[in-house]
């Protein structure tokens, strides 16, 4: 199957975390580094499960697990990491 997107990587969304925490302050530890791959790959797992996925629904699925599991991926955080994830 040919993928029409580019997937955000793993290395990807720590770097940004990286960054947000040396301009605010805080802490960059992965608590759950399973917990973060597994929500990267909800929206490739939909759009492979269900091939009509439009673009919104694979936006959605990234938005609903970062959401929901960012308390799990890293020990300090800041909401704005979702939403600059999202952008």
């Amino acid at each position: 199957m040919t993928s029409y997107y580019q997937w955000l990587t793993q290395l990807e969304v720590v770097t940004l975390h990286n960054a947000i925490i040396r301009d605010y302050g805080g802490h960059s530890n992965i608590l759950d580094e399973g917990a973060l791959e597994s929500t990267l790959h909800r929206p490739q797992n939909l759009v492979y499960y269900q091939p009509d996925s439009t673009v919104f629904d694979l936006a959605a699925a990234y938005g609903y697990g970062i959401v929901i599991n960012i308390n799990h991926f890293f020990d300090y955080f800041f909401s704005s990491i979702t939403i600059k994830i999202l952008i």
